[in-house]
């Protein structure tokens, strides 16, 4: 089998006539297979896919709605042909440009061919504006140079889409993932046209969820071969912060300087405590606290001057700049 065609559906009804015409027209000379996967669909979808469907379609239906990532993932896993291509079933993506995309792939090859949707036919608001500043977000905090990484009409080489990992929502980050992998992968203008039949099921609200997968991908990518590397970092981080106001043997430790203004300085610093008489107790409140602090590091200072003593570590540096309590 030269090629598997992998469309997830979802309440696409109206749109699986002119569908399979479509691949019909483009894909006469290729020998292929189409696998639809519906996600949930609540409206006829299946039903038409049923009544429909050629001789060389499967269904696979999923028990509900689970996302686009899934859908694809579960088609890939029955796909039986060299080369998988992922495509939308709202027919906005054109399967005329499935030919060319192989062609491609075979005389530079590729693993991956990655369809840019020239001319885009959606709206500027709701769709255009949002996926441009997603793409540029995920193009610099990636480093994965791809200018449209929301288009689902891509070309694989099976043993590549079969190991990509997805799940989730990762459908969106597929360049990174086949970066990840070490594919080589280029990018090709194709065809979209605007939807006829339906209604799109993305708006704003998927911005938020690009933005935490988009965070998620950061961190794998950086620590995904090294996962113990971001925890010992982390711990180190923590524990120099804790040895910073440590003070080293035959040093004493400076006291930080939030620390070292008196009474008077606060006050000053804090003229609007005296408006109310209850400001004064909690002026009071404050200045006594400090004093405790300040109290508690002179006592652990002493503390630790005993214990490097009885290890026999010298502590007449730090004994002149110490007064010990009575």
């Amino acid at each position: 089998m030269k090629l598997s065609v992998v469309i997830p559906v979802m309440n696409e009804a109206d749109n699986i006539r002119p569908l399979f015409e479509a691949l019909s027209g483009a894909l006469a000379s290729i020998e292929h297979e189409i696998i639809l996967v519906d996600d949930g669909s609540t409206d006829s979808t299946v039903a038409e896919i049923t009544r429909l469907a050629p001789k060389n379609a499967r269904l696979v239906v999923l028990n509900k709605n689970y996302g686009q990532t899934t859908a694809m993932a579960a088609g890939i896993e029955q796909a039986a042909g060299e080369l998988i291509v992922t495509i939308d079933g709202d027919l906005q993506n054109d399967p005329a440009d499935i030919p060319m995309m192989i062609r491609h792939l075979e005389d530079k090859e590729l693993d991956v061919v990655a369809g840019r949707r020239a001319g885009r036919k959606d709206g500027m608001l709701l769709r255009k504006i949002p996926s441009r500043i997603a793409n540029a977000m995920i193009r610099n905090m990636t480093d994965v140079h791809i200018r449209d990484y929301g288009c689902t009409l891509k070309l694989f080489r099976r043993e590549v889409a079969r190991n990509l990992g997805l799940y989730g929502e990762l459908h969106r980050f597929i360049p990174v993932l086949v970066d990840l992998y070490g594919g080589k992968m280029e990018e090709v203008d194709v065809r979209h046209h605007a939807r006829q039949f339906g209604v799109s099921k993305y708006g704003i609200g998927r911005t938020t969820r690009v933005m935490s997968d988009l965070l998620f991908m950061v961190f794998f990518q950086k620590w995904g071969q090294k996962p113990m590397r971001s925890v010992r970092h982390a711990g180190l981080h923590h524990a120099l912060r804790r040895l910073r106001h440590r003070p080293l043997p035959g040093r004493p430790q400076t006291p930080r300087k939030r620390d070292r203004r008196p009474a008077a300085a606060l006050a000053r610093h804090h003229p609007h405590l005296h408006r109310h008489p209850a400001d004064h107790d909690r002026l009071h409140r404050r200045v006594h606290h400090a004093h405790l602090l300040r109290v508690a590091e002179q006592e652990t200072l002493h503390h630790q001057a005993d214990r490097w003593q009885r290890l026999g570590i010298s502590t007449k540096s730090c004994s002149r700049s110490w007064s010990r309590r009575p």
